[in-house]
């Protein structure tokens, strides 16, 4: 009985396959933390429009951009979000008023 093995090249060939196929399939996997902090971010964006919408139905006008903590403040279910600057993975800086 002849039994056929694998060449040094045919292994080769399979392993830089299988490189090529992580190299494309890696960054698509590991970039979860930007698409969760922009999913964030567009979660709160919209939670404060729908504040300042539904303050504006209330009162007949916008809040004053500075009165905005105060009045959406019983709109919205938790403490007034602060605007991040940069990515979570950096040093969090955040607006101060």
């Amino acid at each position: 009985m002849h039994h056929r093995r694998f060449t040094l090249i045919e292994m080769a060939n399979v392993i830089l396959i299988f490189g090529m196929i992580a190299a494309v399939a890696a960054p698509k996997m590991f970039d979860t933390a930007k698409t969760a902090e922009q999913n964030s971010s567009h979660q709160q964006l919209a939670i404060l429009r729908n504040a300042i919408k539904t303050d504006r139905a209330t009162e007949g006008v916008y809040p004053i951009a500075n009165a905005l903590p105060a009045c959406s403040a019983p709109l919205l279910n938790g403490p007034f979000p602060k605007p991040m600057i940069g990515s979570i993975r950096e040093k969090q800086r955040y607006i101060t008023t």
